[in-house]
């Protein structure tokens, strides 16, 4: 994964923008029709990924809010797909990881809406 071949991918978040439609459809489709966009998002948030383990820890302000399971799939060289496992809920994140190209998105489907959170601002750290 070009440089994140460590353990944990931890993944600061300082901005995001929330697009939600009231269908179940594409992140794509999401991002570029929304039903409703929000304002932007600047709360602190933070993903710890244990990729050994797997699971994701959640935590706002440094606060510890969830650990849940999870499952990876990288359905390119440079793409990981996160699906946080928590019953009866599809969500997760899309991680690109080219280096020069690095982008985090936040999904999530339900029968009737998908909701995507557009991260702008964040910081992807390198193993030490």
């Amino acid at each position: 994964m070009n440089g994140y071949g460590q353990q944990k991918l931890i993944i600061h978040v300082y901005e995001r923008t929330e697009h939600v439609c009231f269908r179940k459809t594409t992140i794509d489709s999401t991002l570029n029709d929304p039903d409703i966009a929000y304002d932007l998002d600047t709360a602190h948030t933070r993903y710890e990924i244990d990729l050994g383990k797997l699971t994701s820890s959640y935590y706002v302000n440094d606060e510890l809010l969830s650990v849940l399971p999870i499952t990876l799939f990288k359905p390119s060289e440079n793409l990981l797909k996160i699906s946080i496992m928590e019953e009866g809920f599809d969500y997760g994140l899309l991680v690109q990881t080219d280096p020069f190209h690095e982008n985090v998105t936040w999904f999530w489907f339900l029968d009737h809406q998908t909701t995507v959170k557009k991260i702008s601002k964040f910081y992807i750290e390198k193993p030490s």
